[in-house]
């Protein structure tokens, strides 16, 4: 996992909202419906992306919690 991932499909919905922004005959419908699915594809690729970070987060959670961590610097003195 890394920024590039999350970058990936951030970036076409932001270029997507300039596009529009910009060119305000893009709002037509034929147009307008395709620019929607490509939304709709990087949204829920964005989703899956986030979904993956936080089991990938959960993990090391669960490997924390089963494995504390040893302080080096502790004395029996």
């Amino acid at each position: 996992l890394n920024s590039h991932k999350v970058r990936g499909p951030l970036s076409r919905i932001l270029g997507l909202i300039s596009i529009l922004n910009i060119d305000p005959s893009l709002k037509e419908k034929e147009t307008f419906e395709s620019f929607i699915q490509m939304f709709k594809s990087s949204t829920h690729e964005l989703d899956d992306i986030i979904k993956e970070m936080n089991n990938v987060l959960k993990e090391a959670q669960f490997y924390e919690d089963d494995n504390p961590a040893i302080d080096i610097n502790y004395s029996t003195d």
